[in-house]
């Protein structure tokens, strides 16, 4: 009769563990889905707001120029005054976080950026990055501009939401000083090599021209 007490009492906890277990992964979110409900609720936090790009249509080969990005949540309408790069000023809508993260690339683009790509964006004017650009060659290139927003989410992580790049084509001229010194500096050890063995040679000739009249 013991035993047969035992085995009832063991099965109703078995049954009833069973059952708290489905209850409780039915209604426990998963972290994913968790995770995804915070990014979600941060996304909704963004604020409109502009960025101002600033690349110039035409540049020639071993050229700096400088290129500009301006993001602001306040619209101002002079958010172009200042600027000093040459190029033409292009400026559309984005949605806007507390810290924003901006990189400038391009394959045939000497880069050199001037700021921070991650910065704060405030309520007040508007954040700028900067950047010397040097094309390396000729032809039609194109230049990506990165442009993300950082949420920081619970225990102090950080998620990268990336907006849609911006591509601009740019054309480069050919610069032909720029091109003979460039060749000069990547090929100086050949060249000076080229130099003194041409030098010895003459040298080994002329000596010999003198021995021939010599005899």
């Amino acid at each position: 009769m013991k035993k047969l007490l035992f085995f009832f009492y063991f099965f109703l906890i078995i049954i009833g563990v069973i059952l708290f277990s489905g209850c409780t992964s039915d209604t426990a979110p998963a972290p994913q889905d968790e995770l995804a409900e915070i990014i979600d609720e941060e996304i909704k936090k963004l604020a409109p707001g502009q960025i101002l790009f600033n690349p110039p249509q035409n540049m020639t080969v071993g050229r700096n120029e400088r290129v500009e990005v301006r993001i602001d949540k306040t619209f101002d309408e002079n958010l172009s005054e200042g600027l000093r790069g040459r190029g033409e000023t292009q400026i559309e809508d984005i949605n806007v976080g507390k810290v924003m993260k901006v990189q400038l690339i391009g394959n045939n683009f000497d880069i050199e950026p001037l700021s921070e790509d991650e910065q704060l964006v405030s309520g007040i004017g508007f954040t700028q990055w900067e950047y010397d650009i040097m094309p390396k060659k000729a032809g039609d290139q194109i230049i990506i501009l990165k442009v993300s927003t950082i949420i920081i989410l619970p225990e102090g992580k950080e998620k990268t939401i990336s907006i849609p790049v911006f591509e601009r084509k740019i054309n480069v001229e050919v610069n032909p000083i720029y091109s003979i010194q460039n060749f000069i500096e990547i090929n100086w050890k050949w060249i000076v090599s080229l130099i003194v063995t041409s030098g010895l040679i003459s040298w080994i000739l002329k000596k010999r021209k003198l021995k021939n009249r010599i005899r």
